[in-house]
């Protein structure tokens, strides 16, 4: 529903700023509000969502038109009928809808209809409690920030006690109630509404990992998985630093990123669950937004006692320093099981076209790589052989090594079949892409039958050996049907050899055949059928 993804003050505000433009005392301006009320309360509004804080909606009038109103840029709305100039009455109705979530029909009407009436000069007292209401939090000031943050955790964590039956929602409601209404109340000014808003996902990732520790203490049951809610964290707030990248940062805003450092050290350090989302955020800070503070970094973590998490941290470090022989002497000794958070640097290497020190992670990854699939115990194989062989074919892509790329493909077989099936087919070797299919036992033939197609049209003598396994598996299984799938592969293979020119390979083929499953009346009747072979036989 709206109300979970947009604020009251949001749609007033929009309200305002459209009724700004209105005039009650003008009949056209009354007309489009009294027929954009009336579309709403027919039900001709329909389809509404909220994508990046654009309203949009269809409305249907004499004929559908499809509405958006930014609400944060108003004056920048569209609709489809044209309407040069203003806002048109399907704007209107948007608007209304969007406001019947919170019962703010009327409110907007009365606003209107009251224009244009002189106001009170002396200004309504407000309350204390309304005061403290108003001023949230100081925009500049990053403590104030926090605090805030901190107030509203205490409110959201309460009302979702009130209601038993919200436990099993309360990680995704985290995003989507939570964090969603602290985006909402960010600053105005780009930059610092960016700033303010990492922050808010980072403390609103931190409460994840809290309420995920306490869940799996505690045995509570939650429909959504957290590593589903940790992702969408992840990208929210790797979004949000490509924003904040893309621009200059003033200098007046550098104790609000010397203070989302502290919080980011204080996300990895003060958690045990979920590191390798936690290992990324804490690299991907470091290495873009909060670079130039990397010193302060240096500093907490020498006031640390030592754990397991520092050698992770000082690598990364060291990395950044461009001391990859340093950061993989920190790894050495860590368990070769983590391997998989270290292919992020490769990745940022490639990124960089900083090949050479690429190929010093890359050949210090695939020995933890080859341990990994070694170890009988270790999950996740095949997830982790695709990830190494995406970086390291990156990697062969750039300096045109085809050859050693072969290598390690077979070398992380049968993991690697995937990737190894596709290199060859791009390399065209489809008599070795064959070979691979009958190795590794791939089932039936239809599953490739797009493959095969092409492989045909380029080396029609590769895909024998397929049709062949294709037919003995059929009639292996020894039933009607599946004997006459493998009369169709005959027939195919019988093309095959025909063109090229190999009569006398096919004629032996199908004799050894016939002879061979002779008792199998069923399939003898199948190939005659198929005139495959003649009565005689």
């Amino acid at each position: 529903m709206l109300q979970h993804s947009i604020g009251k003050e949001e749609i007033l505000e929009a309200a305002d700023r459209i009724i700004s433009t209105l005039s009650p005392s003008v009949e056209e301006d009354r007309l489009n509000m009294a027929t954009g009320l009336r579309l709403y309360r027919e039900g001709r509004v329909y389809n509404v969502n909220l994508y990046d804080d654009v309203l949009e909606g269809t409305v249907e009038d004499e004929e559908a038109c499809t509405v958006q109103l930014p609400l944060h840029h108003i004056d920048e709305s569209y609709c489809d009928c044209f309407q040069v100039g203003g806002y048109c009455q399907h704007m209107i109705a948007l608007l209304f809808y969007a406001g019947a979530s919170f019962g703010l029909v009327g409110e907007i009407m009365k606003r209107f209809k009251h224009k244009d009436k002189p106001v009170d000069i002396i200004p309504q007292l407000k309350t204390a409690k309304q005061l403290l209401q108003t001023a949230v939090y100081e925009e500049n000031d990053y403590n104030s920030w926090l605090q805030f943050f901190e107030r509203e955790a205490e409110a959201f964590t309460k009302e979702q006690a009130k209601y038993p039956f919200r436990q099993s929602y309360l990680l995704v409601n985290i995003f989507e109630d939570f964090y969603k209404k602290l985006a909402r109340k960010a600053p105005r000014v780009n930059v610092l509404r960016d700033l303010f808003t990492l922050n808010a996902a980072l403390f609103g990732f931190q409460q994840l990992l809290l309420a995920a520790v306490k869940f799996e203490a505690e045995k509570v049951y939650s429909y959504y998985n957290p590593l589903v809610v940790a992702s969408r964290f992840v990208d929210e707030i790797d979004l949000l630093i490509d924003k904040l990248m893309a621009g200059p940062i003033p200098m007046n805003y550098d104790h609000m990123i010397s203070g989302t450092g502290q919080l980011i050290h204080d996300v990895f350090f003060t958690h045990r669950i979920m590191l390798p989302e936690r290992y990324f955020l804490y690299r991907r800070l470091w290495s873009d937004l909060l670079k130039q503070n990397i010193r302060e970094e240096e500093e907490r973590i020498a006031l640390l006692s030592p754990s397991n998490l520092q050698p992770l941290a000082l690598a990364h470090i060291a990395f950044i320093h461009k001391q990859d022989e340093t950061a993989i002497d920190l790894l050495q000794a860590f368990p070769y099981q983590f391997v998989d958070l270290y292919i992020y640097w490769i990745d940022e290497l490639c990124a960089e076209n900083k090949l050479e020190r690429a190929k010093t992670w890359l050949t210090f990854c695939y020995i933890k790589v080859k341990l990994c699939l070694a170890d009988h115990d270790y999950p996740s194989k095949r997830e982790l052989a695709r990830l190494y062989l995406n970086a390291y074919m990156r990697f062969a892509d750039f300096i045109d090594d085809t050859a050693g790329a072969e290598v390690v493909l077979q070398e992380l077989l049968p993991y690697s079949f995937f990737e190894y099936s596709e290199h060859l087919l791009n390399q065209k070797q489809y008599r070795v892409w064959t070979d691979l299919q009958l190795m590794m036992g791939y089932d039936f033939i239809d599953g490739l039958q797009h493959i095969v197609r092409e492989v045909e049209k380029e080396d029609r003598e590769a895909v024998l050996p397929l049709y062949h396994r294709a037919v003995m598996q059929c009639i292996e299984m020894k039933n009607r049907p599946a004997y006459r799938q493998a009369v169709r592969y005959l027939k195919k293979l019988r093309t095959h050899y025909k063109k090229l020119k190999r009569t006398e390979d096919w004629e032996r083929f199908i004799m050894t055949i016939t002879a061979s499953f002779s008792r199998l009346r069923a399939l003898q009747e199948e190939l005659r059928k198929g005139k495959l072979i003649d009565d005689k036989n």
